[in-house]
């Protein structure tokens, strides 16, 4: 894959939340489409990708959702928001990436499938689809360990989407008993009509895709932009 030439950012707020909202403002070269991802350059050289959690009607304000972890990558751009409290404010990007996007038209009914902040990308989906409502239904499944990280509850709430179902678990299970995974499985029958599109860590969406097809559902109507870059972990 070739790497597009960074481009330039001002980081303008951050939320103080659990998960930080990152608002920034981009050079007006950058374009990109809904449920793509950037990476974030980092001074070393480190690329730290991000999914836009925005449409592109936004532009050039975006948005990405972040939560510190042990992760080294978190720890560089923990170090970065800390710069960016002295004043330093400039951050280049790379992007956009990923083959997953909403597309103009959607003909079928559509399920996102997000475990913790993979919700980006399903928030980057539906904040297109708020300017041009679809005609199919849309379903978003929400997946966190805990209730707090469920935290795009509050936004979909208060959204007037009646296209919108949004279903919320809480399970920090990583087994088959993991309630998200239960409730997939109960639903698959009703699914072979949708697109699907699964987002979060490798782990996630990969134990999620292997519910579904083993509850009847086809490889191929499965997508994520984790296929392209992280194998099974059972391969």
């Amino acid at each position: 894959m070739t790497t597009p030439d960074p481009t330039d950012a001002m980081l303008v707020s951050v939320t103080d939340t659990r998960v930080q909202t990152l608002t920034l403002r981009v050079s007006t070269k950058f374009r990109f489409q809904a449920g793509q991802y950037l990476k974030i350059v980092h001074g070393s050289g480190v690329l730290i990708p991000l999914s836009i959690a925005t449409a592109p009607h936004r532009l050039p304000e975006l948005h990405l959702h972040y939560q510190s972890t042990s992760a080294p990558e978190a720890r560089l751009i923990d170090e970065m928001l800390a710069a960016s409290k002295q004043g330093s404010c400039e951050f280049n990007l790379c992007g956009p990436f990923g083959d997953v996007i909403l597309g103009s038209v959607q003909h079928e009914p559509l399920l996102l499938i997000a475990g913790g902040t993979g919700a980006a990308q399903a928030a980057g989906f539906i904040d297109q689809m708020a300017i041009s409502p679809p005609e199919h239904k849309v379903t978003v499944l929400l997946c966190a360990d805990t209730d707090a990280d469920l935290y795009l509850r509050a936004w979909l709430d208060n959204l007037d989407a009646p296209w919108l179902e949004a279903v919320f678990i809480a399970d920090a299970r990583r087994t088959p008993d993991n309630r998200s995974l239960i409730w997939l499985e109960t639903q698959a029958e009703t699914l072979n009509d949708h697109r699907i599109v699964l987002s979060g860590s490798p782990g996630f969406v990969y134990a999620a895709a292997d519910t579904l097809t083993r509850s009847g559902i086809a490889e191929s109507a499965l997508e994520s932009d984790v296929f392209a870059y992280s194998n099974h972990p059972d391969t």
